[in-house]
């Protein structure tokens, strides 16, 4: 088959979006080779520092009318159904979060701050939201309580 300047332009969008394409997994396949991928805190022993410093960073934003937490000390993961999880044990650190909120959207708010602001893999496994008693104002706040945990990877190869 062959190509005049005359079939440029009707393919010019076709080609754009390929070459954009490309590009854009290019850069993608970039950053999960590049090593920043595992330096986010999953690979390796727990970082219960980093995670404690990153909370008082989150209460300093004033997200949420206030917050506590707790975090269990680590211990193997057990997938069910039974997973394969190559040449790492995987552990976690049980956490419990509870807020005071003024709204629901506070929740989510603050959810998505702790992901992208503390490294570490926290996996949320439910909330439960509870309206709380009315205030003079009329006005009630709303208490949740979130729990999940922080999942890291143990080399087989390294010491328990």
């Amino acid at each position: 088959m062959k190509f005049s300047k005359t079939d440029w332009p009707l393919m010019r969008r076709s080609a754009m979006i390929a070459c954009i394409s490309t590009l854009s997994g290019v850069a993608v396949l970039y950053e999960m080779f590049s090593g920043t991928a595992l330096d986010n805190g999953i690979i390796g022993d727990e970082q219960r520092l980093d995670w404690v410093e990153g909370f008082e960073k989150l209460r300093q934003q004033n997200l949420v009318a206030d917050f506590r937490y707790s975090i269990a000390p680590q211990k193997n993961h057990v997938a069910i159904p039974a997973a394969d999880s190559g040449n790492f044990h995987v552990r976690y650190s049980e956490m419990k979060l509870q807020f005071d909120l003024l709204h629901e959207a506070q929740l989510l708010t603050f959810l998505g701050a702790l992901r992208s602001q503390i490294k570490g893999r926290y996996q949320l496994e439910g909330c439960i939201l509870e309206r709380g008693a009315a205030d003079a104002n009329g006005s009630s706040r709303l208490k949740a309580e979130c729990s999940g945990g922080w999942v890291t990877l143990k080399s087989l190869g390294a010491s328990q």
